[in-house]
């Protein structure tokens, strides 16, 4: 529509991830060759439309995440009543990332979860201002699965005694 281009990618190695389009109505498809290319090279792509599933989320609870087509996310939406501290807590050992978005902007832009590396990745503790929020899951290229997890506040936090030593059993 409006003769824009919508989406512009320089290759395609490899999967691309799901792309919105900003209106209904009949698109261009170009698709051009390396001019490197000296005979016919073949290539193959699927289009599909996706549908987000938009969920509430409440903090200090375990909650699923359900992705279960090519290219779709999980997006759940939260609203924070005061200034508040919140930790991501994954239970999972499928690779994702994660977005969390609020009326401030980005808060954390796609961080990536692999459950062999989660070190790699400190937990941060985020300090979120009062509004409202989003946040979105989202799997590799044509991934499926279910993905446990909560988004916890200190006010559910244990306090620990500086004097008491503790012991992992």
């Amino acid at each position: 529509p409006d003769n824009q281009v919508a989406v512009s990618y320089t290759s395609f190695y490899s999967d691309k991830d799901s792309t919105r389009l900003a209106k209904s109505g009949q698109y261009l498809l170009l698709v051009e060759g390396n001019n490197n290319n000296t005979s016919a090279a073949d290539y193959a792509f699927m289009w599909h439309k996706v549908e987000y599933q938009q969920q509430s989320l409440s903090l200090d609870q375990l909650t699923t995440a359900t992705i279960n087509s090519i290219g779709q996310k999980a997006i759940f939406n939260f609203s924070v009543t005061q200034p508040t501290q919140v930790l991501f807590n994954a239970l999972s050992q499928t690779p994702f990332t994660w977005q969390l978005t609020g009326s401030q902007g980005v808060v954390i832009s796609e961080r990536s979860y692999q459950a062999q590396s989660e070190m790699a990745y400190p937990y941060a503790l985020l300090s979120l201002l009062t509004g409202d929020y989003q946040l979105t899951l989202d799997l590799p290229e044509t991934a499926t699965a279910t993905i446990p997890f909560s988004l916890l506040t200190t006010h559910a936090a244990t306090l620990l005694n500086t004097q008491q030593v503790y012991e992992q059993h």
